[in-house]
């Protein structure tokens, strides 16, 4: 578990000055560091290599060699021993869910550019990920995580050592599963990860426009966004939240879907988008046959992380 960054990480660890233990939300038990160097401060999680299967030992091999502006700034890895590791990332603030409770204390609702904007960035870190076959399987509103960098990133759950597929688990994502997925089947119930990552995406967005989960049936909570929010941000949700896994959009479509120019603007004119909508769905649709069918033997099994 090597790279160009863990070596440099090695070589200057002297610039590093250990300032105390914190536990954060989702990431759990972590040391803050100050960065010399940077005058910034940082995280460490340490990580046994023995909670990972084979598999997921690659998968994260291949996340430390990725970087995207919305996946958490990943400072590199330093081997401890043969099983253990030490894994460092920027410092965040809190998570989304932090924030939604704050808001929530002041019935401070997020803007339509607010949510448009947690929307997006999310959206390209995901698709970030989908472009490199790999799941995310763990989006909820203590997933996206506000950075000192300014903006809400994510960082996939493996790299944190969020990795267990029980069943306790899963009942715990059940709100944030799509429809298709039986949590009372086998844990192996084969199912599109991309689109379940969109549609878990999509709670976590309702989640923030309503400032916290009720009780009430999703038709009902999305009828309250349409009230309150633009008619594009409603109608991509819709999108993101179909009942039939053929009409749901995955990761990748959804960030195509929100860097298109037209789309952007809606948010701040509240223009009727159907049309344009429907077209932008037409367009893609050849390449997301392609994919589905060129990806079905390699696509990895619905495996939630938590």
């Amino acid at each position: 578990m090597g790279s160009a960054a863990s070596q440099e990480l090695s070589r200057g660890l002297s610039n590093f000055k250990p300032l105390g233990s914190r536990n954060l939300s989702y990431f759990g038990g972590v040391e803050v560091l100050y960065y010399r160097l940077q005058n910034e401060y940082i995280l460490m999680k340490r990580i046994s290599s023995d909670i990972f299967s084979k598999a997921q030992l690659k998968t994260v091999d291949a996340l430390i060699n990725l970087s995207h502006p919305n996946f958490l700034l990943f400072h590199g890895v330093k081997q401890i021993d043969e099983k253990d590791y030490e894994i460092y990332f920027e410092n965040i603030v809190w998570t989304l869910e932090d924030e939604i409770s704050r808001r929530k204390e002041k019935k401070e609702y997020f803007t339509n550019d607010e949510i448009f904007a947690i929307l997006n960035q999310a959206a390209s870190a995901l698709a970030y990920f989908q472009q490199h076959n790999i799941p995310h399987g763990g989006m909820t509103t203590q997933a996206l995580l506000l950075a000192t960098s300014g903006g809400y990133k994510i960082v996939h759950p493996l790299l944190i050592g969020r990795h267990q597929s029980n069943r306790d688990s899963i009942k715990q994502l059940s709100r944030f599963l799509p429809p298709n997925i039986n949590i009372s089947s086998k844990l192996e119930t084969p199912s599109d990860p991309f689109k379940d990552d969109a549609y878990a995406l999509a709670i976590t967005i309702i989640d923030a426009c309503l400032l916290g989960f009720t009780e009430n049936p999703i038709e009902q909570r999305m009828d309250l966004v349409r009230r309150g929010y633009s008619a594009v941000i409603w109608m991509i949700l819709e999108k993101m939240i179909e009942i039939s896994e053929h009409e749901r959009i995955d990761s990748l479509t959804l960030d195509y879907i929100l860097r298109d120019e037209t789309i952007r603007s809606s948010i701040k004119n509240d223009i009727h988008l159907k049309q344009r909508l429907a077209e932008l769905l037409s367009k893609v649709s050849i390449h997301n046959s392609f994919y589905y069918l060129t990806s079905l033997f390699e696509r990895p099994l619905f495996v939630p992380v938590v």
